[in-house]
Formats: C-alpha cells, sequence, structure tokens
C-alpha cells in the first residue's frame, strides 16, 4: 500500500502515512502511467491521459533518437582484408583531408588509423570507397529513423 497527496497541483506518493498532511488517500493498485500525470480526483487516484501520452511520447522520441545516434556512431567500412574503417560523420574531414593531401602530394598511401587503433597504409581510392560506403549508410539510418 502506498500514500498519495497532493503537494502544489502534483501528486506525491509515500510508502507510510505522512505526518504532516490530512488529505491523503491509501492506493493498493496504482495507475499504469508516469508520476507526472498522476490526479487525485473525488478522493481517487487517477490519470492524465493526455499528459500520459505526451511523457510517453517524448520517452519514445529520445530511444529513437538514441537508437539512431548509436547506428551512426557506429557507422564502419570492412575493406574485406582486416582493415575496418570508422565512417562516422565526424571522421568525414579529416578522411577528406587526407584524399586531398594524397592527390597533392602524389603519394601512394597514408598510414590511416583503422578502428583496431593499428594504422594500415592506406590508398586514396580506399578512403574515397569507405568515406561513400559511410555517407550511404548514414543515409539509410536517417531514412530509416522513426522519431
Amino acid at each position: 500500500m502506498i500514500y498519495v497527496y497532493e503537494v502544489d497541483g502534483t501528486v506525491a506518493q509515500a510508502n507510510k502515512p505522512p505526518r504532516d498532511i490530512v488529505n491523503y488517500i491509501e492506493v493498493v493498485q496504482v495507475p499504469d502511467a508516469p508520476r507526472e500525470s498522476w490526479r487525485i480526483v473525488d478522493g481517487l487516484l487517477t490519470f492524465d491521459e493526455s499528459i500520459k501520452s505526451t511523457i510517453e511520447a517524448t520517452e519514445a522520441t529520445s530511444v529513437a533518437k538514441a537508437e539512431r545516434d548509436a547506428a551512426l556512431e557506429a557507422l564502419t567500412y570492412d575493406f574485406g582484408d582486416g582493415r575496418v574503417m570508422q565512417t562516422r560523420e565526424k571522421d568525414k574531414a579529416k578522411v577528406d583531408t587526407a584524399i586531398e593531401l594524397l592527390e597533392l602530394s602524389g603519394q601512394p598511401t597514408v598510414d590511416w588509423v583503422m578502428e583496431d587503433d593499428i594504422k594500415y597504409p592506406t590508398t586514396a581510392a580506399e578512403l574515397a570507397t569507405a568515406l561513400l560506403a559511410g555517407k550511404i549508410g548514414a543515409a539509410a539510418i536517417w531514412s530509416s529513423y522513426e522519431p
């Protein structure tokens, strides 16, 4: 059993009868709704459906965003030879710079730190392929995102 009472327009709950509150009610079963939506009406504990729906929608959106962000953060490209390169959005500028430097310097490869934190010689074409795969992967994540 819990005890509920109103404080400043919201419902508070306690495991014991509150000492300084006279207008509390004993509750055997609480509503299946977030506590922020609880209301005391005519001496009964109930909830506001519109507040419940808003809270649940906000929580669902937060979960969807977190899942989307985790998927975007985990984007990689597997070269098929043991090298796996991270292709996250935050890596794009570094990859573009490396491609540009390779093209300007005429060097065949750059030592690129892969997902396993080991440097491997990597060509501009390989970097460009990985970057494109990352963009395609990110586009797929964004198109499947349902807030």
